[in-house]
């Protein structure tokens, strides 16, 4: 016996047309012979069968969407994967390459150190010249400039210059160790705290001796190797030498004006003459007013007297103080 579905459940629960599930009523199956029956279920089963088939080809086809979507994902992590390896392998490069530098730097420094020592051991005229003894301020009109020391209100001062009646003094010691700026921002001597400073507390240490330090117009000029600004012209009684008058006063070589190629340094005959020291005879860096290599960075005379045109950062400590005035005679 051929049982037949019912077209509303699907139950084979049909008998005389009608199922006893649901109730439907079929009269058209009444009729059916076992041919047309069977006739019937196989069509039924074909629908059945593409309906399958259909729903089957749609999960295969949703299924190598999301293959090839996770294919791309892939793809994209395997890509910056690559990305990062490359990076990696640039960094360890770079760091190869700083190490380098630096060993290159150790051994330019070291050859530097070379050249001084027998620069100074040539240039031994300045040297004598530093070991006289100090002298009262009234022979500053007769001194030899550049060449004697003299005393004014209780310090060591170094003949730089005179003219119309003033004579250009140098600290011929480091006074103390004081940062060019508190803090590491681009600044000018216009703007630094030392400025402040030596035009203020330190000025006042003078007492009644201040009214012989004549306030002068105080320019600074851009740094002449690196083009750094440097800023505007003030009104000082106070005040650091700038590079171009260490040039000028304690020896000239012409590398200012004419910078050696890749140098940040001036190395010379000279170097013996810039050589300062402290209260305690510790020989020390000492700051200038003119910028350095950038902003935040001053130039200074290094402790062996080579000077430093790129500078250091305005914030360091470390800096020796050596203050400059005009002294009216």
């Amino acid at each position: 016996m051929i049982k037949i579905p019912c077209q509303v459940c699907g139950s084979f629960s049909v008998n005389n047309g009608k199922c006893a599930q649901c109730d439907f009523e079929d009269n058209d199956i009444l009729f059916l012979n076992q041919e047309q029956a069977r006739c019937w279920i196989e069509q039924h089963v074909a629908g059945l069968r593409e309906e399958w088939v259909a729903k089957q080809r749609d999960e295969e086809e949703k299924r190598r969407r999301e293959i090839a979507e996770y294919e791309e994902r892939l793809r994209k992590l395997r890509e910056e994967i690559s990305v990062g390896e490359r990076l990696k392998d640039k960094q360890r490069e770079e760091v190869e390459e700083a190490k380098q530098r630096l060993k290159r730097l150790k051994k330019e420094i070291t050859e530097k150190e070379r050249q001084l020592r027998a620069l100074n051991e040539k240039s031994n005229t300045v040297s004598k010249d530093r070991q006289a003894s100090p002298e009262s301020s009234c022979s500053i009109t007769g001194a030899r400039i550049g060449g004697n020391i003299t005393n004014f209100s209780g310090r060591g001062w170094r003949v730089l210059d005179v003219q119309s009646g003033k004579a250009l003094l140098l600290s011929e010691k480091i006074i103390e160790k004081r940062a060019y700026h508190p803090a590491y921002v681009n600044t000018t001597w216009a703007e630094s705290e030392l400025r402040a400073y030596l035009n203020g507390a330190f000025f006042n240490s003078f007492g009644q001796d201040k009214a012989r330090i004549a306030e002068t117009r105080i320019t600074t000029d851009n740094n002449p190797w690196f083009c750094t600004q440097g800023g505007n012209a003030m009104n000082d009684r106070i005040f650091l030498l700038s590079l171009e008058e260490v040039a000028q006063y304690l020896g000239d070589s012409g590398q200012l004006k004419n910078r050696p190629k890749n140098e940040s340094w001036i190395v010379d005959q000279y170097n013996s003459a810039r050589i300062a020291a402290d209260e305690s005879g510790k020989e020390s860096r000492w700051w200038l007013r003119s910028p350095g290599g950038n902003s935040s960075n001053a130039a200074f005379v290094l402790s062996v007297g080579i000077i430093n045109v790129y500078g250091g950062s305005v914030s360091l400590d470390s800096g020796g103080v050596r203050p400059a005035l005009w002294l009216n005679l």
